[in-house]
């Protein structure tokens, strides 16, 4: 049996890692490099875990939250790292209401909160690989 793959998640992964460090330097803002980078690692991981032919053992309703609790977590630093503070939604703090600075810190936290809580939940549903019979 060929398990040919698409090679799209690779490629984007790729370009995405190496493209994220380029923009820093040609002086983009720093949240959305940081995620162009992080969402590089997730395609790669991606096409790993497909490549790899890797199978989970069934979910809980306990990884389920965990997991878009993450995913939450990942989502407000994404907001964080991609706008002003005076841009920021009312419901997130600001260091000052005329500041233009990004709230590096608070996305930075956030988005290893999210990270940690996706992990988990994925380390949780035993990963393997799976084994197929001798045809």
């Amino acid at each position: 049996m060929d398990h040919r793959i698409d090679r799209f998640p690779l490629v984007a992964g790729l370009v995405a890692v190496l493209t994220s460090p380029l923009m820093l330097w040609q002086g983009e803002r720093i949240g959305w490099c940081v995620l162009l980078f992080v969402t590089g690692i997730v395609l790669l991981v991606t096409y790993w875990l497909i490549a790899h032919d890797v199978a989970f053992e069934p979910i809980t309703q306990a990884q389920i939250v965990m997991a878009l609790v993450g995913v939450a977590c990942s989502w407000v630093a994404v907001i964080y790292l991609t706008r002003a503070a005076d841009d920021l939604p009312e419901m997130f703090p600001r260091h000052s209401s005329g500041s233009e600075h990004y709230r590096l810190l608070p996305g930075i936290v956030m988005l290893v909160v999210g990270v940690v809580l996706v992990g988990a939940a994925i380390a949780q549903a035993r990963p393997h690989r799976q084994t197929h019979p001798a045809d």
